[in-house]
């Protein structure tokens, strides 16, 4: 049986926005105003999709990002620290760590 995934970004920020990194801001940057309505996009095409699980990752802006998705299309999401922003992550840690993200996972489907 076929799996399809989707892996979705937060809403704008300041630092997606210009390009730079977030540094001490990592944890509490919030989306912008004016980048909630390509979320609001996203949730209404969410809408209309089935999923069987949905988390999201330790960042506030992540976190606000799917209070808008969850309150449109209803659906419930889990936080799940592994799919945090991990930098400078060797090519080999990354792929365990979604490996080990859901046991449906194979090794040909990374």
């Amino acid at each position: 049986m076929s799996k399809n995934y989707y892996i979705l970004r937060h809403g704008e920020t300041f630092a997606t926005r210009k390009k730079r990194w977030y540094w001490h801001k990592l944890y509490s940057a919030t989306i912008l105003e004016e980048g909630k309505p390509s979320v609001l996009r996203l949730a209404d095409y969410l809408k209309k999709i089935a999923t069987d699980y949905n988390v999201f990752s330790p960042f506030l802006r992540c976190r606000q990002t799917v209070e808008i998705v969850s309150t449109i299309t209803g659906k419930e999401f889990e936080f799940d620290a592994r799919i945090g922003e991990h930098t400078f992550e060797l090519p080999w840690i990354y792929k365990n760590r979604v490996l080990s993200f859901r046991p449906h996972f194979t090794e040909n489907s990374v």
